[in-house]
């Protein structure tokens, strides 16, 4: 809107087709950017990865708070259920661990996808770089010839 510094478009809803107008951006907020599937995905991946340490550091605590309630018993069926809760440790820490080299390969990932998005941008800008030089070549030969 004109004076006010805001972007406003019509857009229609798909959730329930209702139409209406949304502000894109305002003085110094951007309020609707361009949907990016790749980054939704890798937004999802990260909430997954972030509930995966919440869980793992919980389900911890609960193994380490029980093993030192099982401390004193050293037989019977709460030895067995002792046994049992610290063999689930080592399994937990390697959870862990596979989260972490999980992330690096998503890292690693996400580099080489914008290193080919880079790649492609350059190449494009080079084919249109070349067909311009082609059009000025062919109108110097007309001229020329």
């Amino acid at each position: 809107e004109i004076g006010l510094n805001l972007i406003r478009v019509k857009a229609r809803a798909d959730k329930d087709g209702k139409e209406g107008y949304i502000t894109v951006s305002g003085t110094s907020t951007v309020f609707l950017v361009p949907y990016d599937p790749i980054l939704a995905m890798e937004r999802h991946v990260e909430q997954a990865m972030h509930e995966l340490v919440d869980a793992g550091t919980k389900a911890q605590k609960y193994v380490d708070t029980k093993v030192e309630e099982l401390k004193s018993v050293h037989s019977g069926p709460l030895a067995e259920t002792k046994t049992a809760l610290l063999a689930m440790g080592p399994r937990i820490r390697k959870v862990q661990h596979e989260r972490k080299s999980l992330k690096s390969k998503m890292v690693e990932v996400r580099r080489k996808q914008q290193e080919a998005m880079e790649n492609e941008k350059k190449r494009r800008q080079e084919a249109l770089d070349h067909a311009a030089a082609d059009k000025i070549l062919d109108e110097v030969n007309s001229v020329v010839c």
